[in-house]
């Protein structure tokens, strides 16, 4: 079933055309042989994967169990979950072990859904801006398309499985980009929900005030069913059903024509056919874009810095901890010594002025366009480059992260290398199921989202 989606999956076993422990069996066998040579597993859990298997094919031979029953998934490994260790990326918690599930981990289980594995990350989240691309106790994540290069933080694991057709979707997070950046590099969708909508209990805390939770999936659609087990606030009749209808129109989008020049020359072309085909299924394009707010930028790293300090602030005032980036580690140390007043007023100022300047411009539109990155990834030997307060692309994540609205990243073809190449939606808050609904209405019209990458065997 490599490949297939969820609902592809539901059906198979639901004919019983497979069982669950058999289809776990296989999950388990793709994910340890192919996944370690892309750096993007942390952990393999095979008791707690068979438990969960045989607890599924008994509510499935029973019936009316949930679509997800049975559906085996990946999970960033800043998710608590019992059967291994949840090591945060970083080498000083290797083997820390929770004895509890988080929150969305409990309520897949609830839906019958099995979790086969912890998957890898950035180390504590990417917090502290390392200079290596994806530093982490893992290894750094290795591209599906070109593995010398950077796959996207810090949910890079969960990127890469679904890329790879390891797992039909897996968990992340995203505090400044890390659910939206792996599912641009890697080729597959990825929601960043509305801030709040999904709980973040048994999670680790970058930063309190800006963490989500979301699903990295190939289709909107999958992205759409996760949210249905997922989420606290559902809109009437759910996310899924929501993806079954095309969005009402007409649908007021923003886009810049000034951003094709800002892409880099290797992505234009691709990016130029996709908005064309965005602007086919949805004409009422408007030259407008959110405001150059480059201290947007300057405040999420600040918030970043301060909050990912503070929640290991312990650690970091040991002489003897250690990170896999020495960048990171002098940034997070250096989050410490803010003084709470400066913090405070940058976080409120600087947060207002975002949720302001998106309200003021959904007054005019109903969703932005954008693209996801508008540069190829980088080579895992480069120093990570760094936000770029002229690109649009750039200031509509960090702005969207610093107001909470929802986005949502989808492939919309391949650079000139073969790399993807991905389009941003972001909407405003509680547009979830407007913006997933969109998505799937472009994966009808499209296959971008099909593309698959080089066999795993050109690893290495």
């Amino acid at each position: 079933m490599r490949y297939a989606s969820v609902a592809e999956i539901a059906s198979a076993l639901r004919k019983r055309s497979l069982s669950v422990a058999e289809l776990v069996e296989e999950t388990e066998r793709d994910l340890v042989a192919v996944a370690p040579l892309y750096n993007a597993l942390a952990t393999a859990l095979p008791g707690r994967a068979r438990e969960e298997a045989a607890r599924a094919d008994r509510r499935l031979a029973a019936g009316d169990a949930p679509m997800l029953c049975g559906v085996p998934y990946g999970a960033k490994d800043l998710f608590a979950a019992r059967g291994g260790p949840t090591t945060w990326g970083a080498p000083a918690f290797a083997g820390q072990i929770f004895d509890t599930d988080a929150t969305v981990v409990r309520r897949l289980a609830s839906d019958g859904a099995v979790l086969v594995a912890k998957l890898a990350m950035s180390e504590l989240a990417g917090g502290g801006r390392p200079a290596k691309p994806g530093a982490s106790l893992h290894g750094q994540g290795r591209n599906p398309w070109d593995p010398e290069r950077y796959s996207g933080g810090s949910s890079s694991g969960s990127g890469i499985s679904v890329a790879l057709g390891l797992v039909p979707y897996a968990l992340g997070t995203e505090t400044g980009g890390s659910v939206l950046g792996p599912a641009a590099f890697s080729g597959v969708t990825g929601l960043r929900p509305t801030y709040g909508i999904v709980p973040r209990g048994g999670v680790m805390t970058l930063s309190w005030t800006l963490d989500k939770v979301g699903p990295l999936a190939r289709a909107a659609e999958d992205a759409a069913i996760v949210m249905d087990a997922i989420a606290t606030r559902r809109p009437a009749g759910g996310f899924y059903a929501a993806t079954q209808r095309r969005p009402p129109e007409p649908l007021r989008v923003a886009f810049s024509s000034a951003e094709l020049n800002e892409a880099a020359p290797p992505i234009r072309a691709a990016l130029g056919r996709a908005v064309e085909a965005f602007c086919r299924l949805y004409p009422s394009f408007v030259d407008v874009e959110l405001e150059r707010d480059g201290t947007f930028i300057t405040a999420l790293e600040d918030i970043v810095r301060v909050e990912g300090a503070f929640g290991i602030r312990d650690e970091l005032r040991r002489d003897n901890f250690v990170m896999s980036d020495e960048r990171q580690l002098a940034t997070l140390r250096a989050g410490l010594d803010v003084p709470v007043a400066e913090y405070l007023g940058e976080v409120r100022v600087v947060t207002a002025r975002a949720r302001s300047a998106f309200a003021r411009l959904f007054r005019r539109v109903d969703v932005v366009l954008s693209a996801s990155r508008v540069a190829i990834a980088p080579r895992l030997d480069e120093t990570r480059p760094p936000r770029d307060a002229t690109k649009m692309s750039d200031l509509l994540r960090a702005a969207g992260n610093l107001a909470g609205v929802p986005g949502i990243s989808i492939p919309c073809g391949l650079s000139a290398e073969g790399l993807p190449v991905g389009l941003q939606i972001v909407g405003p808050r509680g547009s979830d199921a407007r913006l997933l609904a969109i998505g799937a209405a472009f994966q009808r019209e499209s296959d971008y989202h099909l593309a698959r990458p080089p066999e795993p065997a050109a690893a290495s």
